[in-house]
């Protein structure tokens, strides 16, 4: 073989590995979706990818915090819907009592409803969310908001979630929305009620008509603030998939492909690469045929 001949296979091996190596950092991008996978491509960008990602998983968290408050207001919703119910009900009873044509009979049969109704309040305002803790204790979430008697028992502390960059939300109601602290305390105003039909008094049944209706008000005050909880936070929601996808797209700024781009320099030094093999495999057989 001929020094030229033995050149020219040398110079088309040559092209050959340059073009696999083409090949090989054109794929890596297309297979991996980023351009940018490692600081020594590029410092600058791979960290402003790095920063934005980070931000990513952190809003993915607040997503999840602020979805998990969402269904726990919706929890104590409901709780505050049957104590409502119950007043409702119970106010019913005081104004049916208060008529002078009822007896002592009938109005010791309608305790014994009331005393059922305060029962069912009860174990409404005790009720625990998802989670196992109680929904309306405020941060003394491991025991039961109200005791036997409908004492109030947690505290006042609101729950609190980031659910912005800097912003933090309230994210829960206690059990205060339900004692004289809002006005009067419902459970005090069904065991008045309830012992004013047992003593078949009717002065004080006619005393229990005011304090529940103030009970009615009340509950639906409590409702409306979990309403506006509940705004507050799909706002939030809304908020943070937009900054989501404002993320997504500094991240795919930073370090993700141009998917056409890298599959034109895939399919162009894919083609490089055979046609080098090509025509080493020509020189190869010209070689030999001499």
């Amino acid at each position: 073989m001929r020094i030229t001949e033995r050149r020219m296979l040398l110079q088309a091996a040559t092209q050959v590995a340059k073009a696999r190596e083409r090949v090989s950092a054109a794929s890596e991008p297309v297979s991996t979706g980023l351009e940018v996978s490692k600081p020594s491509d590029d410092p600058a960008r791979w960290a402003a990818g790095r920063r934005a990602k980070l931000r990513l998983q952190v809003g993915e968290l607040r997503e999840q915090a602020i979805g998990s408050s969402n269904s726990r207001l919706s929890e104590s919703e409901r709780a505050f819907s049957t104590v409502g119910e119950v007043i409702s009900r119970s106010r019913e009873l005081a104004v049916l009592a208060a008529n002078g044509a009822q007896n002592a009979e009938s109005r010791l049969a309608t305790s014994k409803e009331v005393a059922a109704l305060f029962d069912e309040a009860l174990v409404a305002a005790n009720t625990r969310g998802s989670d196992g803790e109680y929904l309306l204790a405020g941060s003394r979430g491991e025991n039961p908001p109200f005791d036997a008697t409908g004492v109030y028992q947690g505290d006042t502390n609101a729950r609190t979630i980031e659910a912005a960059e800097g912003s933090r939300l309230a994210v829960t109601v206690t059990g205060t929305l339900f004692t004289a602290a809002s006005g009067v305390d419902i459970f005090d105003e069904l065991t008045k009620f309830r012992d004013a039909l047992v003593a078949d008094d009717l002065a004080g049944i006619q005393n229990a008509i005011g304090g529940l209706e103030q009970a009615v008000h009340q509950v639906s005050l409590g409702r409306a603030e979990i309403g506006g909880l509940q705004s507050s936070l799909d706002s939030a929601e809304s908020a943070s998939v937009d900054f989501e996808i404002v993320l997504s797209e500094k991240h795919q700024r930073a370090v993700e492909i141009d998917p056409i781009k890298a599959a034109s320099e895939l399919a162009l030094s894919t083609q490089a690469l055979q046609t080098s093999q090509a025509l080493t495999e020509r020189i190869a057989q010209v070689v030999q045929a001499v």
